[in-house]
């Protein structure tokens, strides 16, 4: 069975302060392993190489969520929180 995995890690170093505020680094990976062999794919194989290919949007997604528990959690200036600094996915 196709597995895909996201990997979400902070990235080294863990943290800095800047302007007063501590900044988190966030790595995120995706692998897709444990695909059939070649004439022995099947339906799950295609939908995790769908989802591969769509990491751009998922992981943007899931930026969008957590910024709105952010908010809803009472963080006021939560896109603060947010940089693209570095974005290589």
């Amino acid at each position: 069975m196709a597995k895909v995995t996201f990997e979400f890690t902070r990235a080294v170093p863990k943290s800095t302060t800047t302007q007063g505020r501590i900044i988190e680094g966030l790595s995120i990976g995706i692998s897709v392993t444990e695909l059939s062999p070649e004439g022995e794919s099947g339906p799950h194989d295609a939908i995790a190489m769908i989802l591969a290919s769509q990491k751009d949007a998922i992981i943007q997604a899931a930026g969008a969520e957590l910024l709105n528990a952010l908010k809803n959690a009472g963080a006021e200036d939560a896109e603060s929180f947010f940089c693209d600094c570095g974005n290589k996915h």
